[in-house]
C-alpha cells in the first residue's frame, strides 16, 4: 500500500508490504528531496508499532495524509 502525505510544498510517500523472500514486512519512506528510508521487520506487531510511531510523528510534524491509500498488486504474503 503507499500513502501519501504533504506539507507546505513538500511530499511525503510511505510504501508498505510484505517480501515474501526475506518473509519481512518493509516500510519504504520516500522523501520529495530524494532521501529514502527502509525498515525491516520480522513480526506483524513491530512493523505496526513503527507505523504508528511514524504516524505520531507525521502528525508532529504538521504532515497531512492526503487522500486514501493506494493498493498496490504486489506486497502481499503469498502461501498463507
Amino acid at each position: 500500500m503507499i500513502w501519501f502525505f504533504d506539507r507546505d510544498k513538500d511530499l511525503l510517500r510511505l510504501e508498505t508490504r510484505y517480501d515474501n523472500t526475506t518473509l519481512e514486512f518493509v516500510a519504504v519512506v520516500h522523501y520529495s528531496d530524494g532521501r529514502t528510508l527502509e525498515r525491516r521487520f520480522a513480526n506483524s506487531p513491530a512493523f505496526r508499532e513503527w507505523l504508528e510511531a511514524f504516524e505520531r510523528a507525521l502528525e508532529t510534524q504538521r504532515w497531512k495524509a492526503r487522500g486514501g491509500p493506494v493498493v498496490l498488486p504486489y506486497g502481499w504474503p503469498t502461501g498463507v
